[in-house]
């Protein structure tokens, strides 16, 4: 494709302005363009001019056919040696059993932390270590990180469970409440509390009456329906069901709670 003038003409002027700088930094001076400039002829001559540049890479490192010179060559054939040690890891992979697992607590494997939940990849050895090492008892995996298995952390769990001595849950404990059971050594289902607060009215008998100032007592009873206007009473509360009234001998009034 051919350019027009006005193109070229900006593609050299940002090629004068980039001039010997890196591919790294041709790639942040055009992305900065492109992000910025809205103008299309704008964004054509900064891409035209990273085509350039990379055009001039190009014929600068390579020959006209397109090989790499000498010196790269040398470079590859050395890099693409295999070494002893690799072929050693490659046989040594190919001879181990792997085992997937899923990581039922989150770990450490191979010096990499993995969530709970996470399905890996471990050599045979290393899964039963994960999975069924003795319990109280730490296993050491093949890169030396250390721990205990899922056997472990289930037993310890359920002996946990099993010394709160919960009650088991039958169809007749629907709203019942846990409580600790008299002897301390467990838990049991207990009714919740039926009694509502009881309403206590103190007053004196009415004049005209054969028992004028003697005192009366009226109160609620629990399911019951009364109905007491307040007004009718020197002194009144609310409380549980079972208070009692008295006056001793002093003639003073004592009260007495169950």
């Amino acid at each position: 494709m051919n350019l027009s003038p006005e193109i070229i003409k900006m593609r050299e002027a940002l090629l004068e302005r980039i001039g010997d700088k890196s591919l790294k930094e041709v790639a942040q001076i055009v992305n900065e363009i492109l992000l910025n400039e809205t103008d299309s002829t704008n964004r054509l001559a900064a891409l035209a001019a990273r085509v350039k540049v990379l055009r001039n890479y190009i014929n600068k490192n390579y020959d006209i056919k397109n090989k790499p010179k000498k010196a790269e060559l040398n470079n590859v054939k050395e890099i693409n040696q295999p070494t002893k040690e690799a072929i050693d890891n490659i046989n040594k992979d190919e001879d181990e059993e792997w085992v997937r697992v899923e990581m039922l607590k989150s770990g450490v494997v191979n010096g990499v932390r993995f969530p709970e939940g996470v399905v890996i990849d471990v050599n045979k050895n290393d899964a039963e270590k994960l999975a069924t090492n003795a319990v109280d008892s730490q296993f050491t995996l093949t890169d030396g990180t250390t721990g205990f298995s899922a056997l472990h952390y289930y037993t310890k769990s359920n002996s946990i469970f099993t010394n709160l001595n919960l009650p088991t849950i039958t169809s007749t404990d629907a709203g019942k409440f846990l409580r600790v059971n008299s002897g301390l050594t467990g838990y049991e289902f207990t009714s919740p509390p039926t009694e509502n607060a009881v309403f206590y009215g103190l007053k004196k008998d009415e004049a005209g009456t054969a028992t004028y100032g003697t005192m009366k007592q009226d109160n609620s009873v629990i399911g019951s329906a009364d109905t007491f206007t307040l007004s009718d009473y020197d002194s009144y509360f609310f409380a549980t069901a079972g208070v009692g009234f008295a006056v001793n001998a002093s003639g003073h009034l004592t009260i007495s709670t169950p």
